[in-house]
């Protein structure tokens, strides 16, 4: 179940989403509010959601700068902007700060389900993503003592390709590969 915070100072709009998001047909829930952006942080570094919906202009600390500290920190959620102030500035600084989308007030709760359901759908693919590398990690481990038995072998035996043999070496110590290598 995907998880997703609200940031906003006016209250109708916070209870207004709470009772309107279709959170079952997102397969989603709310895990919380902030009526500010320093508040906003403190909810997400306890509720760690995986989407943040946030208005730009509120008190003490605004939706920009909160996600400008939020992308600092390496936040890996997703943040949509639901603003009233649909200036080209604002627009341009969440461009900077790669929010998901930018909604500008009044919006339809239609209009922001079909958002909400295309940033779900990308969180979906980059999980997808994730598990598959993580199965080719493990299938790599699992073969590593099979593959550093042959490479031997063949060292030994003199039947190693000196070609091959340097482009192992440099693969091996290459900075990209995390732990090594397989040999």
């Amino acid at each position: 179940m995907w998880k997703i915070l609200i940031v906003d100072d006016d209250f109708q709009v916070l209870d207004g989403m709470k009772k309107s998001i279709p959170w079952e047909a997102l397969d989603a829930e709310w895990v919380g509010e902030a009526m500010d952006g320093r508040e906003g942080l403190e909810k997400i570094h306890e509720t760690r959601p995986d989407i943040v919906i946030t208005d730009i202009y509120m008190p003490v600390m605004n939706g920009l700068e909160m996600i400008e500290q939020l992308r600092n920190e390496q936040y890996p959620g997703e943040v949509v902007i639901l603003s009233g102030y649909s200036d080209f500035q604002y627009a341009r600084q969440a461009l900077r700060l790669q929010v998901s989308d930018y909604l500008s007030k009044p919006v339809t709760m239609e209009e922001l389900s079909e958002v909400l359901g295309r940033v779900i759908q990308g969180l979906e693919a980059k999980e997808l993503q994730k598990l598959e590398q993580e199965e080719i990690r493990r299938r790599l481990m699992m073969y590593e003592p099979f593959v550093q038995k042959e490479w031997l072998k063949s060292v030994v035996t003199g039947t190693l390709d000196s070609s091959l043999a340097g482009k192992a070496w440099r693969w091996r110590s290459s900075p990209n590969i995390r732990g090594g290598a397989i040999w």
